[in-house]
């Protein structure tokens, strides 16, 4: 077994949902009005501990307190954010459906001039044994880095490496959010989403990504994320329950898992999908690169 500093170990993404008296597990899909499903929608109530992704059939499944009176929100880069109160989903007879509006923005418009390759963002130094891990119950969790844009810049490639990935299914998302205000908000600028399948391996892979659509930053600051939308949902289910000193299950050799290198690089990391963000000192080593507008 590997065996990581206790201090990463904190920061290893996997903190569990406060116990609730009572719970009951709602069902879902998520479709768009012509009833084809949307994979990938995080599905939660902001800032309490309750999150989950919709696997790649746009299903979801969600313990919700049955007292709650918070909405329940859907979050879609492609689509408009949806509210419904919890309340009128935890009284439906049988599974529910969601159907999100389809967002409708303006091209991108790339600003005429002279142009100039530039990597916006480095890795800072590298964090000896230090590792970032993603288990079978981190879907909707993020962790990325902080950025400033100075110039006007076009994204054409984002890169980031994984040590070992040993999650069967492994989808990551990568999330833009500019960042506004002291506390930051943060608002996701991407409007198609940008995933990459991570294979199975106990080798180090680098991973490269080039957004489908024209990603242009505008001058201020940014937060970079990765996140973890899709793993294998039996091993999942399976995940849920185990309890917590049974958690180090093997497939093969390998722990049922995906670590990342850490680097001294301030940013954030978000526990599960639609919690507040969290301020760390550290990321896992993003890098984009891209063309500056020059005046």
């Amino acid at each position: 077994m590997r065996k990581y500093l206790p201090l990463f170990l904190l920061l290893a993404l996997c903190t569990g949902a406060a116990a609730q008296d009572s719970l009951k597990t709602i069902v879902g899909r998520i479709t768009d009005h012509s009833g084809q499903h949307i994979e990938y929608v995080a599905v939660g109530i902001p800032g309490r501990n309750i999150g989950t992704v919709s696997d790649s059939e746009g299903i979801f499944s969600l313990e919700l307190p049955d007292t709650t009176d918070a909405d329940l929100v859907f979050f879609h880069v492609s689509y408009k954010e949806k509210s419904i109160p919890s309340a009128e989903i935890i009284a439906a007879d049988g599974p529910v459906t969601v159907i999100l509006e389809e967002n409708r923005l303006a091209a991108a418009v790339v600003t005429p001039g002279k142009k100039k390759d530039r990597r916006l963002v480095g890795r800072g130094a590298r964090v000896p044994g230090g590792v970032a891990t993603m288990e079978p119950s981190s879907a909707g969790m993020e962790i990325g880095s902080v950025i400033e844009v100075r110039k006007e810049f076009t994204v054409r490639k984002i890169s980031f490496e994984v040590l070992r990935n040993a999650l069967p299914g492994c989808v990551l998302g990568v999330n833009i959010y500019r960042m506004e205000g002291s506390p930051a908000t943060f608002d996701n600028v991407l409007t198609k989403p940008i995933y990459c399948n991570i294979p199975v391996s106990e080798e180090k892979n680098k991973c490269q990504i080039e957004p489908e659509e024209t990603v242009i930053l505008s001058p201020g600051s940014y937060f970079i994320a990765l996140a973890l939308v899709d793993c294998d949902r039996e091993l999942q289910e399976k995940w849920k329950d185990k309890p917590s000193w049974d958690k180090d299950e093997r497939i093969g050799n390998s722990l049922t898992s995906i670590d990342f290198p850490l680097y001294l690089k301030s940013g954030y990391k978000r526990s599960k999908a639609m919690q507040d963000f969290e301020s760390i000192p550290i990321g896992t080593g993003l890098t984009v690169e891209g063309t500056e507008n020059q005046p």
